[in-house]
């Protein structure tokens, strides 16, 4: 068919409102036609690889408008990647989402102290708590660790130069970069060093008059291994306080406290950065501290304040369920972190618990005579950038299929709700129980008999 051809066989949003399936959406006609009006001018930027097929077409807006009524919606994470960003990082606890039904029914003491009655800062929820588990002087809370970094640098080096190792421009989800963060920050970007090799005397030599920090950023989506160096942060603590200028660490994932968790020895604890002198570092609330997702600071009480007179803050701080969230989610951790926190939980879980999980699901599918199911050996990742290359040893449940198609099979399991989401690898399907919240195997049984059991 010819491409004006095409064009010609396009339906009208009319006709398309007029379809039996997409009229009897339980959906505002307002985004019917939004979806139909987006939906087509795609289709017309692409005409020339498109057949155009009204069944198909109708068919897909169908779908498109069914997803609008309920587009987020609970997922079950069987990929073995306990920080999914796809999947909204760290799960919350359900002890938190229960005070957050019970007390954020109303109103609530945001910014407002109840004892005096006058304005008070929401700050004032974290920074006791924050201070106690890191040891630091003043603690500050943004929306993500990325607002985080950029209010830091702008409060401490706006206009000024930031010193950073080559091997430290890292680029974050989304291709954020953090030479882009800088520049955003108001900061000159001044490169010191190797990709694989960084010396104290690197930094020294770059110090000048203008030179107003030092940012040692955390390497959490990558290692340099092999021929490598870099110095500490107690290293460049002492050089920073010489030159009387200050020392950021943009932490990443922000393990606070040591916990003597074997598969987090080498990840390095916020309280020992302040130990070594770090002025302020910055942090995700949403990763292995299992909370929601924001940007934490702490530090020196003096840099902490010129963050709160930074005018950026506004634009940046955070709302009353981040704060909640986050006062629970740190309270717990310095309680009972094992027991409270979902992501310590499935980091301990052993591999031979997910063997053993893996075990139910494929002894609950066995019979089916269209599919093969074993218990596999299949590694599980901390994800988001935790401990990156680190391999979690698990198992899981691998499905396979010499007749039917295993990408459907996924397909399936995204669409149910709720959302199954698997590994798709090696012409196998994985289900990883490495990820499951407490008691999820249920569930994931039932989803899976759905649409295997046939």
């Amino acid at each position: 068919m010819q491409t004006m051809d095409k064009y010609k066989q396009i339906p009208s949003v009319s006709r398309l409102l007029e379809d039996t399936n997409i009229r009897t959406i339980q959906v505002s006609r307002e985004i019917k036609v939004q979806v139909i009006r987006d939906y087509l001018q795609k289709l017309r930027r692409n005409i020339e690889t498109h057949n155009v097929v009204y069944e198909d077409i109708a068919q897909e807006i169908c779908h498109i408008i069914a997803s609008q009524v309920k587009s987020l919606r609970r997922c079950i994470n069987a990929t073995g990647i306990i920080l999914h960003t796809g999947l909204g990082r760290a799960p919350i606890s359900q002890d938190i989402l229960d005070k957050l039904h019970s007390d954020l029914r109303g109103y609530i003491n945001l910014e407002i102290d109840c004892t005096s009655g006058t304005r008070s800062h929401r700050d004032d929820h974290l920074r006791t708590i924050l201070k106690s588990l890191t040891g630091a002087e003043d603690a500050s809370i943004v929306n993500n660790n990325a607002a985080a970094v950029l209010i830091a640098i702008s409060t401490v080096a706006k206009n000024k130069e930031v010193i950073v190792s080559s091997g430290q421009l890292v680029e974050i989800g989304g291709s954020f970069r953090i030479p882009e963060v800088i520049e955003q920050s108001g900061a000159k970007l001044r490169i010191v060093g190797c990709t694989n090799k960084t010396y104290i005397r690197d930094y020294e030599n770059a110090i000048n008059e203008n030179t107003a920090a030092i940012l040692h950023v955390h390497t959490s989506n990558y290692k340099i291994v092999g021929f490598c160096h870099e110095p500490g942060l107690d290293e460049l603590s002492k050089l920073a306080k010489k030159h009387n200028i200050a020392l950021i660490e943009d932490a990443g994932s922000g393990l606070l406290n040591d916990f003597s968790v074997p598969i987090l020895k080498s990840e390095l604890t916020v309280k020992n950065s302040i130990r070594c002198g770090v002025d302020l570092i910055t942090f995700s609330g949403d990763k292995l501290l299992g909370g929601c997702q924001a940007g934490i600071i702490v530090g020196k009480q003096k840099f902490i304040q010129g963050i709160r007179k930074n005018p950026l803050l506004r634009a940046l701080r955070v709302d009353k369920f981040t704060t909640f969230i986050l006062q629970q989610a740190l309270y717990n951790y310095q309680t009972n972190v094992h027991k409270t926190n979902p992501v310590f939980e499935m980091l301990t879980r052993t591999a031979q618990e997910t063997q053993q999980i893996s075990e139910q699901i494929a002894n609950a599918l066995h019979g089916q005579s269209q599919w093969e199911i074993n218990v596999e050996q299949f590694p599980g990742y901390a994800g988001s950038g935790a401990l990156p290359a680190m391999e979690i040893e698990s198992f899981a449940v691998a499905i396979r299929s010499p007749q039917l198609s295993l990408t459907s099979l996924a397909q399936k399991l995204r669409l149910n709700d709720p959302a199954l989401f698997t590994v798709l690898k090696n012409n196998t399907l994985y289900v990883a129980p490495r990820s499951l919240l407490k008691g999820e195997h249920s569930e994931v049984i039932d989803i899976l008999k759905k649409y295997i059991c046939l």
